[in-house]
């Protein structure tokens, strides 16, 4: 069976469904032209920032809960002294490690020449930088067992330390 015939009756605008049209800024599906988006050329930061976030979610999670079982002398070998420990009920304590991360976010500007009725115009889009502070805490809950504390569960980090 022919291309034309699979997709008799589902063209639009000459092109069949999910058929994509080649762009000068690259390949834009028909839906997406229909949308106003053809000739988008990046995302915006803030859209990559979450996707990335969501990507790694659960890695710090993920990590702690390898501890679980283990004395909390393997977490200090691994991440050092803890930045606090807080004595719980008899035998139970929580450790607990803080990380800071700053972060410089640069901002962007780009332009485009326009046509109107006046002529060309070359117009600006600027996005100021920022500069971004993340505290996070990373809590380990153990129990007294002998001459040892032994991690018996954690935190759960924030999202924005996972």
């Amino acid at each position: 069976m022919s291309a034309d015939r699979a997709f008799r009756g589902k063209a639009r605008n000459g092109f069949p469904f999910g058929m994509r049209r080649k762009h000068e800024g690259g390949i834009v599906s028909l839906d997406d032209e229909k949308q106003g988006y053809f000739g988008m050329k990046r995302l915006p930061v803030g859209i990559a920032a979450l996707t990335v976030l969501l990507l790694l979610s659960a890695c710090a999670s993920q990590v702690m809960k390898s501890y679980i079982g283990a004395p909390i002398s393997s977490v200090m070998l691994d991440y050092g002294p803890p930045d606090n420990v807080y004595d719980l009920r008899a035998g139970e304590r929580a450790y607990q490690w803080r990380k800071q991360k700053t972060q410089v976010m640069p901002g962007q500007s780009s332009g485009e020449i326009r046509e109107t009725r006046h002529g060309r115009r070359f117009e600006t889009t600027e996005t100021p930088g920022y500069v971004e502070h993340t505290e996070c805490f990373y809590t380990f809950y153990t129990r007294s067992s002998g001459s040892d504390w032994y991690v018996t569960s954690f935190r759960q980090p924030s999202l924005e330390c996972e």
